[in-house]
């Protein structure tokens, strides 16, 4: 009965994510002075510590979409929190947008990912429209996965209104922009007991005929996510759709299932 899962679809997933390279533009936030700052003493944090080469091979692994510092994440993560401790008054939520949004105004991909580690430390600091502006922006896996499961799921889940959420998640569900797709697919993932299994599993199916190997491994991500919490629905769902879900997909959510079989 099994193997009928895997029964191969004819396109194999291919890469539609545009991977030209990412050009700084100016977006449309209110800017603070405390912001901006931030982001400065970020720069010259990060300046002291360039490392050429390390910085050459990060963009290549990045498919040379973004220049690079040549900081590992440890380094990174410890030079912001130094900044972070050297900050006179707390920053209130619209220091932290401005922040946010003056960092993914830069070149450096460093700068990316430190506002992505500001926000998912204060999610409810921003709105989802502002979260969906930073998912379209300097655009790859590793800002939009964090955006997606921990600040947009966070503020989903804090939303009183849960179909306001629900409702949310199905307009990014249809939005032209990959990236966008690919967090509402993904927002639920550290969700557990408290996933919408009607909304996990609708989503997957509505972006099950997609190609793209991004959005096929986030459907595949985000029910083998749910297989921690609930493997026998996860496994239903996909014997009753194998037929319509990638083979990279059904291989991905079946990960667990089948490594315990």
């Amino acid at each position: 009965g099994g193997q009928m899962l895997f029964k191969p679809l004819s396109p194999t997933a291919i890469l539609v994510s545009s991977t030209d390279p990412f050009v700084p533009a100016k977006l449309d936030v209110p800017q603070t002075t405390a912001g901006v700052r931030l982001v400065d003493q970020w720069e010259e944090a990060f300046k002291q510590h360039e490392n050429k080469t390390y910085g050459a091979r990060q963009s290549q692994y990045l498919r040379h979409k973004f220049v690079c510092f040549g900081l590992p994440t440890p380094l990174r993560r410890k030079l912001t929190k130094q900044v972070q401790a050297e900050v006179a008054t707390p920053l209130r939520d619209q220091d932290i947008a401005s922040a946010a949004a003056t960092a993914f105004e830069r070149s450096e991909r460093e700068f990316h990912l430190a506002a992505v580690d500001l926000l998912v430390s204060s999610p409810h600091s921003v709105d989802l429209p502002f979260v969906r502006t930073l998912i379209k922006t300097a655009s790859w896996w590793d800002s939009v996965d964090f955006l997606a499961i921990h600040v947009a799921g966070p503020l989903c889940r804090s939303l009183p209104e849960r179909e306001q959420a629900t409702a949310t998640m199905r307009e990014w569900l249809s939005d032209e922009d990959l990236w966008v797709r690919r967090a509402a697919m993904l927002h639920q993932v550290a969700y557990k007991g408290a996933t919408d299994t009607a909304l996990l599993f609708s989503s997957s199916l509505a972006l099950a005929p997609e190609q793209d190997f991004f959005i096929r491994k986030a459907v595949g991500w985000a029910l083998r996510s749910y297989t921690y919490t609930d493997p026998p629905a996860v496994q239903r769902f996909c014997e009753e759709h194998g037929d319509k879900l990638s083979p990279l997909t059904l291989k991905e959510a079946l990960k667990r299932v089948h490594a315990k079989e």
